[in-house]
């Protein structure tokens, strides 16, 4: 999300990395513990730039729609990104349960 809404590059790109190859399971290619730590760095970040902005930020474009895409659809802003990323979470937390 970093890059998507202009808070720089990714903080663990080989995360990234991992979650866009099939080839590699992400459990086998990092201890729970460094998971755990990375979520955490992340989310506190996340935090720290989300408590900055301004109502004005959270309704400008995001990096991955283009200006003349934007000027037609006005409701693909920042917020919108961070609303559809905690939609999906919820839906893996759904699967989560299911297999308990």
């Amino acid at each position: 999300m970093f890059p998507i809404l202009g808070f720089g590059t990714n903080l663990y790109p080989k995360l990234h990395d991992v979650m866009n190859n099939n080839e590699i399971a992400p459990h086998t290619a990092f201890e729970l513990d460094e998971l755990r730590q990375m979520w955490i760095h992340v989310s506190s970040k996340l935090l720290e730039y989300f408590n900055g902005m301004t109502v004005d930020q959270w309704l400008e474009k995001h990096s991955n729609i283009s200006e003349e895409d934007f000027k037609k659809e006005p409701h693909r802003n920042k917020v919108n990104v961070v609303l559809h990323r905690l939609i999906h979470m919820s839906h893996h937390a759904g699967q989560l349960a299911l297999i308990k």
